[in-house]
């Protein structure tokens, strides 16, 4: 009779290596019987589903059993009598069954790679669908994200009203855990109430809503800037003079900047963006010209201490490009 956890060796194809047998629905197995069975390898082997196997004693070495394959990674934590069940499922499953199995027991789907090596299917097999997935997910596990999502989303929107969405990555961390970053947007898709941009993700239902105070802030921080032109503000003095604590006054400026209505020239410098788009019609009347930092403030009717960051924002956008002690006009 074969015991459980009897030291054995394995042998499949031309490897060979000990290991230890676990069955799963007795505790001793009679001759000529069958019964599922876990084996413990001591040293990797390459297998595929439905390869087959024989085992030998140890002492003297005689073979006492064979099998085949069913899977190569079940469950670690599982009780013999419910890891017996599953192997049996698995065992009499059709492709499609074996497939959504395996996919569901999975702490986050699999790839079309780890599916051929967990079935021994091909990657045409794998999917009725042409070409087959480029990842396979649980719709239950799509579903459970998504309400993730939309309970964190809502909660993020609240807290942050003024926000146009929760940081991408932030997102990712809170709500997939160690689950490949691309599933976000696997997740997304054909999923209306999720917008996702480049930075941010948010629910389509949010719309930035301002209080009066708040409009009124925004209002006042936009025409400073505005009404400076080139000889930019301090942003510190706009914000304190606006009417609003200091974290929120920074948050308005953030829109602003996000929106594309304020430009960050440089750490201590933001322009309004009409200031930016006429100095771009200026160098524009003047395209391929050669000029000096002289020539420029000139032009602009500025100072040094706002030209140099001008013209250093000004080559990092390929407007001119800097040659020695002078420029040219792009």
């Amino acid at each position: 009779p074969l015991k459980h956890n009897a030291p054995l060796h394995f042998h499949a194809w031309t490897s060979e290596t000990p290991a230890t047998i676990k069955l799963l629905e007795t505790n001793l197995l009679q001759p000529g019987h069958k019964t599922w069975a876990r084996l413990l390898l001591d040293h990797p082997v390459l297998l595929l589903p439905g390869d087959r196997f024989i085992l030998r004693s140890f002492a003297p070495p005689i073979t006492i059993a064979g099998g085949a394959v069913i899977d190569i990674d079940p469950p670690l934590r599982q009780r013999r009598a419910a890891l017996a069940q599953r192997t049996a499922a698995l065992a009499s499953a059709s492709i499609p069954e074996r497939i959504a199995q395996l996919v569901r027991e999975s702490p986050h789907g699999l790839s079309p790679a780890e599916l051929i090596a967990r079935t021994g299917l091909r990657r045409d097999e794998l999917s009725t669908q042409a070409p087959p997935p480029d990842w396979f997910v649980d719709p239950q596990w799509i579903a459970a994200r998504r309400a993730d999502i939309e309970q964190t989303l809502a909660a993020f929107h609240k807290r942050n009203p003024l926000l146009p969405g929760m940081p991408l990555e932030e997102l990712r961390s809170r709500t997939l855990g160690d689950a490949p970053p691309f599933l976000l947007d696997h997740i997304a898709r054909d999923w209306p109430a999720l917008v996702i941009t480049a930075e941010t993700a948010r629910l389509a239902s949010h719309a930035i809503a301002f209080q009066d105070d708040e409009a009124a802030a925004l209002d006042k921080i936009e025409s400073a800037f505005a009404a400076a032109g080139l000889s930019a503000p301090s942003t510190n003095e706009v914000l304190a003079h606006c009417g609003l604590p200091p974290a929120k006054a920074k948050t308005l400026l953030q829109l602003l900047l996000r929106q594309r209505r304020l430009i960050k020239v440089s750490p201590e410098l933001v322009y309004h963006a009409q200031a930016i788009d006429a100095l771009r019609q200026l160098l524009a009347a003047r395209k391929g010209a050669r000029f000096s930092v002289s020539d420029f403030k000139d032009w602009t009717n500025v100072s040094r201490k706002y030209a140099i960051p001008l013209l250093e924002f000004l080559d990092r956008e390929r407007l001119t490009r800097r040659d020695g002690d002078s420029r040219l006009i792009l």
